[in-house]
Parts: C-alpha cells; sequence; structure tokens
C-alpha cells in the first residue's frame, strides 16, 4: 500500500520518485498531463496519477488510499494548486511538507509599475505576475520571446499589436498547443518544446526570433532561470522577470530524509556489499552530454572517487539539479587518479555506501576504468561500467562523418609513433593526445616526417563552453596551441 502521494511533474517531483523508487518506499505520484506520465516509470514502488485533481478529489484520494504523507512538489508558480493541496491536508490531517525549489542567484525582490527602473540603465525588469509584465510591455517595442509557460499566455493579450510581437516557448503537449491556438499563437511564433535548456539553445532561439525582450519566471536552477539571464545579456537584450512568490517549505534533501521511515522492510535486511561500484563515463564532463543513467548514479551516489576535473563536473551537475550546498558537500568526495589510488579508496568507503567512480569519456575506451575494474575484479568486488559518450563520437557527430570504418590510437601518458599511425590502412585516424600542446607537438612529428600536407581537424574542449574545432593541413596546426586532451583526426587519402 502507498502511504506516500507526491504532487508534481517537476524535476524535484522526479527526483522524489526517483529517491522513492531507489529506496524501496511505495508512492503515488500525481501528475497533471500524459507529458508529465511519460517522464515517469511505474514500477513495484511507484504509481503515477495522471490528470489535475481539485480540492475534493484530493481529499477523496487522501482518504481511499490512506495516504499519510503528502510532498507538495509542484512548480513554485502553483499558488492555486499548493492552496488545494494544503487545504485537503487540513480535513484529512494528513502530513504535509512543500518541497521548495533551489532559489536562484538573483536578488528575489518585486518592482511595483511605479518602480520600474529606466529602460536604459537596467537590463532585468521585476515585475509581480504576468499582468504587471503585460502592463510593462504595453509601453515598449520589438518582439518578445515568452518562456513562462502557456498558463501565463493570457495576460499578454493586452499588448498592443501581440500576435505580431510574441513567440511562445511552451511544453510539447497536445493540450497546451492547443490552448495556445486558442489564444491566436500558432506556427512559427509556437515553440514546443521541453526544457530546461542551456545558455546556448537561449541564445539560438532568441536570435532565430530576433526577440528584443525575454519574459521568464524565476524559476531558479533547475528551471534554467541562470541560462537564460546569461543568453539575454550575451545577445544584449532586456529581461522581464515574474518574481517568485514567498514560501516556507524544505529542501529535497530534507524531504528524502522524511521519507525513509516509509521505505519497506526489506530494505534494512539488505546484505552488506549489495550496491556495486558504478565505473560511469561522463563524456566531455558537460552536463548535458552525460546519459540520463549516468546522471542518476552521480546524483545518488554517496560516494564520489575520480580525477579533481571528474568531480567538478560532478559538483556541476549537482548544483543544476538544484541540489543545496550542504546536499554536496554532504557525500565524500574522494579526488584520486590512478586505478590503485581509487580502489584503496572504494574500499574505505563505508558499508553498503553507493559509489560512484567518475572517467571522462566512454569508460571502454582508452579509460583507467579498466584498470580499476580489473583491481576490483581481483578483490571480489562487484561493479558495473555505464557508458558515456566519448570525444571521438562527438567530433565525428559535430562534422557530420561517420566513425565505423577508422582506426584509433592514443597518445595520452605515452609516446605515440608517426611511423606508427601512418603504417595503418584506413583513411580516418583518430589519435587522443595528452599533455602540454599535444596536437601542436604531433603534427610538428608529422611535418617533420614529410606528412605537413596531411589534412587534419582538432576538436578543443568539445561540448564546453570554449569548444573549438580547428581544421587545416598538419604543418598549419603544427605551430598552434592547443588545450591537453584534444582529439585530433587526421584524413588520408589513400
Amino acid at each position: 500500500m502507498c502511504r506516500v502521494l507526491i504532487f508534481g511533474g517537476t524535476t524535484e517531483g522526479r527526483l522524489l520518485a526517483e529517491f522513492c523508487e531507489k529506496n524501496r518506499i511505495p508512492a503515488w505520484v500525481s501528475v497533471v498531463s500524459e507529458y508529465g506520465r511519460d517522464l515517469l516509470a511505474e514500477s513495484r514502488w511507484i504509481r503515477v496519477h495522471t490528470g489535475a485533481m481539485e480540492e475534493e478529489a484530493m481529499t477523496a484520494f487522501l482518504k481511499e488510499e490512506q495516504i499519510e504523507l503528502v510532498i507538495d512538489a509542484t512548480h513554485p508558480y502553483a499558488q492555486r494548486v499548493s492552496g488545494q493541496i494544503r487545504r485537503a491536508c487540513e480535513r484529512t490531517g494528513v502530513r504535509l511538507l512543500r518541497c521548495l525549489r533551489g532559489e536562484s542567484r538573483e536578488k528575489d525582490s518585486k518592482l511595483r509599475a511605479d518602480e520600474w527602473p529606466d529602460e536604459e540603465n537596467d537590463d532585468v525588469v521585476r515585475v509581480a505576475d504576468a499582468k504587471e509584465a503585460a502592463a510593462f510591455l504595453e509601453k515598449t517595442s520589438g518582439p518578445i520571446l515568452a518562456t513562462t509557460g502557456s498558463r501565463e499566455l493570457a495576460a499578454f493579450l493586452a499588448v498592443p499589436g501581440f500576435r505580431e510581437r510574441l513567440y511562445a516557448r511552451v511544453l510539447p503537449s497536445s493540450r497546451v498547443l492547443a490552448e495556445c491556438e486558442r489564444l491566436g499563437i500558432s506556427g512559427k511564433r509556437l515553440i514546443a518544446m521541453q526544457g530546461p535548456f542551456s545558455a546556448a539553445m537561449n541564445r539560438a532561439l532568441i536570435e532565430a526570433t530576433g526577440a528584443v525582450w525575454l519574459v521568464t519566471k524565476d524559476s531558479g536552477r533547475a528551471g534554467g532561470f541562470e541560462e537564460k539571464l546569461e543568453a539575454a545579456r550575451s545577445c544584449g537584450i532586456r529581461t522581464v522577470v515574474l518574481c517568485r512568490p514567498r514560501e516556507t517549505g524544505l529542501s529535497t534533501g530534507e524531504i528524502t530524509a522524511a521519507l525513509l521511515p516509509f521505505a519497506e522492510a526489506e530494505k534494512a535486511e539488505k546484505p552488506d556489499g549489495e550496491n556495486p561500484v558504478l565505473l560511469a563515463g561522463i563524456g566531455m564532463g558537460n552536463p548535458e552530454g552525460m546519459t540520463r543513467e549516468v546522471r542518476r548514479a552521480i546524483r545518488e551516489a554517496d560516494v564520489l572517487i575520480g580525477a579533481d576535473r571528474m568531480l567538478r563536473a560532478a559538483r556541476c551537475l549537482l548544483e543544476e539539479e538544484g541540489l543545496s550546498a550542504s546536499e554536496i558537500e554532504n557525500r565524500s568526495w574522494i579526488c584520486a587518479y590512478l586505478a590503485k589510488e581509487m580502489k584503496n579508496g572504494i574500499e574505505h568507503a563505508p558499508k553498503n555506501s553507493r559509489i560512484c567512480a567518475l572517467f571522462s569519456g566512454d569508460p571502454g575506451f582508452y579509460s583507467g576504468a579498466s584498470a580499476l575494474a580489473a583491481l576490483l575484479s581481483e578483490r571480489g568486488i562487484a561493479f558495473r561500467i555505464l557508458p558515456g559518450i566519448s570525444c571521438i563520437s562527438f567530433l565525428a557527430a559535430r562534422l557530420g562523418i561517420n566513425w565505423e570504418d577508422a582506426a584509433f590510437f592514443s597518445a595520452h601518458g605515452r609516446d605515440l609513433a608517426v611511423s606508427e599511425v601512418m603504417s595503418c590502412r584506413q583513411k580516418k585516424v583518430f589519435v587522443l593526445t595528452g599533455g602540454e600542446n599535444g596536437v601542436g607537438k604531433f603534427c610538428r612529428a608529422l611535418t617533420d616526417q614529410g606528412y605537413g600536407a596531411l589534412p587534419v581537424t582538432a576538436g578543443e574542449c568539445l561540448s564546453g563552453g570554449d569548444e573549438r574545432i580547428r581544421r587545416g593541413t598538419a604543418r598549419e596546426l603544427a605551430g598552434e596551441k592547443f588545450q591537453p586532451l584534444t582529439v585530433l583526426l587526421l584524413e588520408r587519402g589513400i
């Protein structure tokens, strides 16, 4: 029997549902739309209720299912729904916890209409709600990109010429799209996408629409608020922010502590060592490039082990997931690079810890994961390997080429002879470089041995903000500087 009910198809709601699944806590999760349902997986522990419930229906549900704990993890702006949940719990005497989304770094203050800043000086205008945002935009000109969601769009009908000015980004739900069309927003004015989005994606949409105003809610880190501000500022446009209603409640970490007493008894009887060590490939380190499986492993880990760069990437992911600083630091962070050091850290971790060892790229491709796997096998320690995106496949995708017929070499941590590379028969050759300016050094060696005219491509800082893909000849790239761990493609005209 499910004694817990979680309201919300939000990021926080999904995180709490995953926590219940992992810890054998039977729970209902209530979402409004089929789209929200698709983001959750029903199982022995998780049951999903789809469809909006008004206060009376909530009250009946709490009684019929004998719910003992309700978690309101709805959107920060869903005040009406939160009020209904609170009153339903009061009527039934059920304990209620409100899960708060992590705050944005921006100052959280409201502006009255008479406090609106001078348009020429401030790039962020803060208002109380969509109605105030529309009133402000009436006094402006130029295209508007609204990212507040479909429920607030009706307020913008008051903006003169809104059909010619307004672009709306909403969830890709048939119900949402139908509502937007009813309001007169359709065709190229309607952008249906699931977020949160990177700053680069936000910039692309701003440039595609020609927007000079971005309208958004202060949805915090989990809602991609900071990425929206970054994109707007980099494009030189202004942002109208619907301020978040003030609330009291608990963080996701505090909520999970309250959920643990509802775990099934078999959780406590789990034998030592049941949790396998996870050897996770984090790709190039950008959270957006990590697989969902790897993101979940990092989020749920009690102990994280890896080189400093890997640990920084994991911290960045947890921050993006909306975890507080205390929730992040509450984990054990072990900085280790060599397989033997990582094995020692694993052996000294507390029993039953969920351990995640981090590796760049894919653990099966020139990775230290193979050495660690061998040591763990010798010690009888169970492990699982979680694949990631390798720099090879990433660069090939960026270039629009296949790599099924390529040869692969590594110059990371070893001397790689030009003769060894050029003796292979494949037309495409990928070389993983390492050390100080590894690409330049190898291209100089190619040039010295008569291959200066060979077409080459260097992929540097792939998937990051400093990503650079440089194409030229070996002679041209020999004189340039590149970051360590840059991947090099040689294209031979055999």
